[in-house]
């Protein structure tokens, strides 16, 4: 559907220093640092490919003079990864366009650029909200079940309690489907309750998918979630057979206020022979926040030589608070898992990418972004899109602790 000149409506009042204020997140740390197609090899197919080191070299031995040498070898496993679709689109109607040529300059936004602006950020807030999760385009839960209702109360996905707000992914406009019902439409959002466009039926606890206007669930990249494991099948190979691809996992409930650093700080040393680069570590608020309040607890000393950095930085490579440990850098990641915290390696993944990073496709003219749609409908269109993926190539150097409380 076209935007309208009404629809913009109040795009084209009290704008007089070409500004809109922006409630939007759109700081994406893991976006922001890791890098693109680092150590993978790109095949025809679209799909990346990665030769895994799984084993040590056999038959390296300290013998006798004179014994008989055996020849050895090194095990690898091969894994290939597909590339996924990620797509933005706006369509403008031309009558919005003219109208715009007949604001005075300097009342209003560049209503194109303002909105291709808005586009980049929302493409990069749902690839840091992929990489984060697990793969399975789930984005809520239902909370209570319904019976051919239009209503539908939302929880968030990772936890009862949790730092993400249940409705952060979900938008007017969006198409959604609540387990196995049909895709439909969301018309309008008030906190945690959302009003569908079509009548459906869920249970209690449904998953909640992305989905596009046909119907299909979201197929998305791969995130830590899905790739820190120490089980189950990752990027196409059997963890399970390959000792050296089973990253560590711990899954006890433990409080950073009793316990400090300790379960973090015994994931980070699980890694260390594995790893090639310092540390980057992401939480969300709760361990994030639990995790400053015992730094700067720990300040409070009566020996003054002691230096103990405490409380929260905030400027580091990306504009986020982080906290300074074991040599490296721990974000607060708003799209990261709640009790979680992320124990990462960057020089570990990559983020594969075959389309040379998030572009608009261009315009016949070959220059601009906008082009007009092919059809009768007087109105443009901007597409916005990334093809790729987040690659691991060695898993045993990030960790994870699933289950930190206060």
């Amino acid at each position: 559907m076209a935007l309208l000149p009404s629809d913009v409506l109040n795009l084209l009042q009290k704008s007089i220093d070409k500004k809109i204020a922006d409630n939007v997140p759109q700081t994406t740390p893991l976006l922001t640092l890791l890098k693109r197609n680092s150590g993978v090899e790109i095949l025809a197919n679209n799909t990346f490919y990665v030769t895994e080191w799984v084993g040590q070299f056999s038959n390296v031995g300290q013998f006798a003079t004179g014994s008989q040498l055996v020849g050895g070898e090194a095990e690898t496993a091969q894994i290939t990864v597909t590339a996924k679709d990620l797509y933005a689109d706006v369509q403008v109607h031309e009558k919005t366009v003219e109208s715009m040529a007949k604001v005075s300059e300097g009342a209003l936004i560049d209503f194109t650029k303002g909105y291709t602006d808005r586009m980049e950020v929302a493409v990069g807030r749902e690839m840091n909200r992929t990489f984060n999760g697990d793969s399975t385009g789930k984005i809520a839960r239902a909370n209570g079940s319904g019976s051919s209702s239009t209503t539908l109360v939302v929880q968030a996905l990772d936890a009862d309690i949790s730092d993400i707000e249940p409705t952060a992914y979900i938008e007017v406009g969006d198409y959604i489907k609540v387990g196995s019902a049909n895709a439909t439409a969301v018309t309008a959002k008030s906190g945690n309750t959302i009003t569908l466009a079509s009548a459906i039926s869920w249970s209690d606890e449904d998953p909640i998918y992305k989905a596009s206007a046909d119907g299909a669930a979201a197929v998305e990249m791969q995130g830590l979630k899905g790739l820190i494991v120490n089980t189950g099948t990752v990027q196409g190979v059997n963890v399970a057979n390959y000792y050296n691809l089973q990253a560590y996992v711990d899954t006890a409930s433990q409080s950073i206020a009793s316990l400090g650093e300790l379960p973090m700080q015994k994931a980070y040393l699980k890694t260390v022979a594995y790893r090639t680069g310092k540390l980057l570590g992401i939480a969300n608020l709760t361990v994030f926040n639990a995790w400053a309040n015992k730094l700067t607890a720990l300040k409070k000393t009566a020996n003054t030589s002691e230096i103990i950095k405490g409380g929260v930085s905030l400027n580091g490579e990306v504009e986020m608070p982080y906290l300074d440990f074991m040599s490296g850098q721990v974000y607060m990641d708003i799209d990261a898992w709640t009790n979680h915290w992320f124990n990462l390696d960057p020089s570990s993944m990559t983020i594969g990418d075959l389309g040379g990073g998030v572009r608009f496709s261009v315009a016949p003219d070959g220059k601009g972004v906008w082009s007009r749609v092919t059809g009768y409908t007087p109105q443009y269109e901007a597409t916005l899109r990334f093809y790729g993926e987040l690659i691991m190539k060695r898993p045993k150097a990030n960790s994870v602790c699933t289950a930190l409380t206060e």
